[in-house]
């Protein structure tokens, strides 16, 4: 076959391909302080085994771009097999401690996660596609997509008695964790440089230096001077010269504030009628700026925009998006609030 269809003439398994598998890892230390606390302390270890990995069957280097990485003719003749590359780390504490009628929890998470394909997809060509290339299919782990550096989570709950001998609780839940991670790639062009079969390619930025960086082309002096602002202005100011890595940046932070009341009614012996409400996402009814979930979609921002390379191998830059893809996003009403009043009867 020629390998003109653009996406790929044959899909294949290494014969020697392993199930992902990995060794875990953990250690716990568990405090409980004569006043009361109790201190929950935790390491977890997972180092990747035996990982995916995609590769073109028929990938070969047509030549050296001026910005140092390779353009690559591709077949599509997508293959899936192995890497052992990959590793997640997560220290965690927790507090505890009931302060009579009143009860408090507390918990922190710092992750760090690498892995190489993020397999965002069911097929393997836009596994292989969507993910953020420099130099072809020489790629190692970076941090993955599904990670959350910061994590943290609280709770307070309150009980007393308003109606007669029936309990009456007031609990919040907030929690706050960092942006999903997301990379800087070009956009504007079809065929990419890691792959020319890889339509939409994800062609990780090559950062100029400024308006007279001999490695790319302007396309006007007004094009070079915003991108310019946009790359002084932004994380990409420390990777001029070069690229930033894979998901070297993180999308805008997210907080969120539950609150339940539930009202108890004594029935008769072990029965009990339980009225509950639930005001979910409670900062976005205060402010409907609050409580959103924006992130990069599939995890990738096409900030520079270009239009190929020229002769000399010199990429053509068009033009700048320095929010391409941010979006909020709101699969289950996460990012607005709700009002759920409900009961329940236990006997």
């Amino acid at each position: 076959p020629d390998g003109s269809d653009p996406y790929g003439v044959a899909q294949s398994t290494d014969p020697n391909f392993e199930a992902p598998s990995s060794w875990r890892s953990n250690i716990a230390l568990d405090l409980l302080t004569a006043n009361g606390w109790d201190i929950t302390l935790e390491y977890n270890l997972d180092q990747v085994r035996e990982a995916v990995f995609f590769r073109d069957l028929g990938i070969e280097k047509e030549r050296t771009l001026a910005d140092g990485r390779g353009f690559y003719d591709g077949r599509g003749d997508y293959q899936l097999t192995n890497t052992g590359e990959g590793t997640t780390e997560a220290l965690s504490i927790s507090l505890a401690k009931s302060f009579g009628e009143l009860d408090f929890m507390a918990g922190y998470t710092n992750m760090r996660a690498t892995d190489i394909y993020e397999l965002q997809s069911a097929q393997s060509e836009s596994s292989y596609n969507d993910s953020a290339k420099w130099d072809g299919e020489n790629m190692s782990a970076a941090r993955s997509n599904f990670m959350a550096e910061h994590k943290f989570i609280s709770s307070l709950s309150y009980t007393t008695q308003i109606i007669a001998n029936n309990d009456t609780r007031f609990s919040l839940v907030y929690w706050a964790r960092s942006g999903e991670p997301y990379s800087v790639t070009f956009g504007g062009y079809d065929a990419g440089f890691a792959n020319d079969k890889a339509e939409n390619a994800y062609d990780l930025a090559y950062i100029p230096t400024g308006a007279d960086d001999p490695n790319v082309v302007f396309s006007s002096t007004a094009v070079a001077e915003a991108v310019m602002a946009h790359v002084n202005s932004s994380g990409l100011a420390g990777y001029k010269g070069t690229h930033a890595p894979r998901n070297a940046f993180e999308g805008p932070d997210y907080e969120r504030l539950d609150l339940r009341i539930t009202q108890d009614f004594n029935v008769w012996n072990d029965h009990k009628l339980i009225v509950y409400l639930d005001v979910l996402n409670l900062m976005n009814l205060l402010d409907d700026q609050k409580g959103i979930v924006q992130e990069y979609s599939f995890n990738n921002s096409r900030q520079i925009i270009v239009n190929g390379v020229d002769a000399q191998g010199r990429v053509n830059i068009t033009g700048v998006d320095p929010d391409d893809s941010l979006s909020v996003i709101n699969f289950n009403g996460q990012s607005v609030w709700q009002v759920n009043l409900g009961f329940k009867y236990s006997f």
